[in-house]
């Protein structure tokens, strides 16, 4: 009888690990590179041009943004949006643009419509409201 137990207790903890491996192969993250040419502003920061390193972790709704030389990184909450277009893509990272103010809006992954949307920081809102309309600068991106 306590042999069985034994092997009770082995199924159930293959398991486990079974469940735990699923979740994890399902838990997707992506990481893009990219020359950002120009300062601009995230998460209520402002980040000087340079080559980054943009990890999207969609189990977690989150973006980490970092200089690729380890100066500069930052998480930011983000939230899952969608292509316009139906057309394949680069990775993408999009930002609005009031006058030489840049914020960093969207990061749209490769080869779909999927994406993250960043929420505009309270610099970004004060801005909207002092200019009328803003632009769009987007930058293709390559896949690590």
């Amino acid at each position: 009888m306590r042999n069985l137990t034994s092997k009770t207790r082995v199924l159930i903890a293959i398991g486990v690990v079974a469940l735990l491996s699923a979740t994890t192969a399902y838990a997707q993250t992506y990481v893009v590179r990219a020359y950002i040419p120009f300062q601009f502003h995230a998460g209520g920061k402002v980040l000087p041009a340079g080559q980054y390193q943009v990890e999207v972790a969609s189990d977690l709704n989150r973006i980490r943004l970092g200089l690729r030389d380890g100066s500069a990184s930052l998480y930011l909450p983000a939230h899952p949006t969608h292509r316009t277009e139906a057309t394949a893509q680069p990775a993408t990272l999009v930002f609005h643009k009031y006058g030489n103010h840049h914020f960093l809006w969207k990061v749209l992954k490769p080869g779909g419509l999927q994406g993250y949307e960043v929420p505009a920081s309270k610099a970004e809102r004060e801005m909207a409201r002092a200019h009328s309309a803003s632009e769009v600068a987007s930058i293709a991106v390559g896949s690590k």
